[in-house]
């Protein structure tokens, strides 16, 4: 009886051990935290990228951290980030982007927190990527159709078509488009059945949009 009673308690105690080491686990500044899925993207020609990445959701805030590394022979000094928000399907739901100042030096590397506007739902997914890059060398740029498609081929995990990248050099002098224009084009080209919501800050440099559910549209 007295091993029985030992055994039950030893049992408790494991218990409540790992439930005490979950909790620590899982509280940041006194909140519950919950990691979120993420995936990075790194497109063989783009010589900018987002190696590792992070995502927390924190109260009611996803908290995301990433590094970026550059691959050039120059410094960056500008980067846009776009970030695609993945249902428990496999499908484009929302996403955001923005552009960051920076001084990233040649062959290094450097780590970012940043604090996300979208509303990450259960099962949900991100997949992150730089879609362009300016530098001492140039202007490095993914166009929103060739991101779309390699964002899709890596959420299927099939080939992605090959699509170059476009390289500008320092002395020319990029198209009209805003910042806002171009944002535009990566949700349309995102969202299959069309976008649902749309914010964007030309000044700030930053976007946010929701697709609407594929139930909405007729698919091929």
């Amino acid at each position: 009886m007295r091993n029985k009673v030992l055994l039950v308690a030893a049992m408790c105690a494991l218990i409540l051990t790992a439930t005490d080491a979950r909790a620590i686990q899982g509280k940041k500044g006194g909140k519950l935290s919950k990691r979120i899925g993420v995936r990075t993207l790194a497109p063989s020609q783009m010589p900018v990228t987002i190696d590792e990445a992070s995502a927390k959701l924190v109260g009611n805030q996803t908290v995301l951290t990433y590094s970026t590394s550059n691959r050039t022979s120059g410094h960056i000094e500008t980067i846009e980030v776009a970030i695609f928000i993945v249902d428990p399907s496999g499908h484009i739901v929302g996403g955001e982007g923005w552009q960051q100042s920076l001084d990233l030096a040649e062959n290094s590397t450097e780590k970012f927190p940043r604090v996300l506007q979208s509303k990450i739902m259960p099962g949900d997914q991100l997949v992150l990527a730089v879609s362009r890059a300016i530098g001492q060398t140039g202007e490095f740029k993914l166009e929103a159709p060739e991101l779309v498609d390699a964002v899709k081929s890596h959420i299927l995990g099939t080939k992605s078509p090959s699509h170059p990248l476009q390289y500008v050099k320092v002395s020319y002098q990029a198209g009209t488009e805003t910042y806002c224009q171009n944002a535009q084009h990566q949700a349309d080209n995102a969202c299959k059945c069309g976008v649902q919501s749309f914010s964007c800050n030309e000044t700030q440099k930053s976007f946010s949009y929701t697709c609407f559910p594929r139930t909405n549209c007729v698919l091929e």
